[in-house]
């Protein structure tokens, strides 16, 4: 009876062993799942990451190109003060054409705002980028400010 206990305990420590054993085996298994997921979301952020990075990079350039090809178009009027400054709203079409240039803010001389508004028309097609997401959320419609300065 007394070897029949001793065997009876030996079987119940195996048992516990090894329940012990597939709890621990699971727990790796969900730390490695944790660790997978996390490892896969930091990824995914650094993708997302360097998309922004890239969309802001186009931005700015296609920004900067119609920022030139505008002040290159520009003809100031005669006595015009530095430091004048017309704002402008230009809505784009999706090849680059302007369907519509209107003074937001005036710089206090209408003929400054008109030959600002001129510019743009002369510069027309203007550089968009061929994105149609990147066209429509950017550049479908533009804010432009021409100082007399530059």
């Amino acid at each position: 009876e007394e070897l029949a206990d001793i065997e009876m305990e030996s079987q119940k420590a195996r048992e516990q062993a090894e329940q012990r054993k597939r709890e621990a085996e699971a727990r790796q298994k969900a730390l490695a799942a944790a660790m997978k997921d996390e490892a896969d979301a930091m990824a995914e952020a650094a993708a997302a990451d360097a998309r922004a990075r890239q969309m802001a990079a186009q931005i700015g350039e296609f920004t900067r190109a119609i920022d030139r090809k505008v002040k290159s178009a520009w003809r100031l009027p005669p006595n015009t003060r530095h430091g004048m400054m017309t704002e402008m709203r230009i809505t784009i079409l999706p090849g680059g054409e302007v369907a519509s240039v209107l003074v937001t803010k005036s710089s206090g001389s209408s003929a400054l705002d008109a030959s600002a508004q001129e510019a743009v028309r002369r510069a027309s097609p203007l550089p968009v980028p061929s994105d149609p997401v990147l066209f429509r959320e950017q550049f479908k419609v533009l804010t432009l400010k021409l100082k007399s300065e530059e």
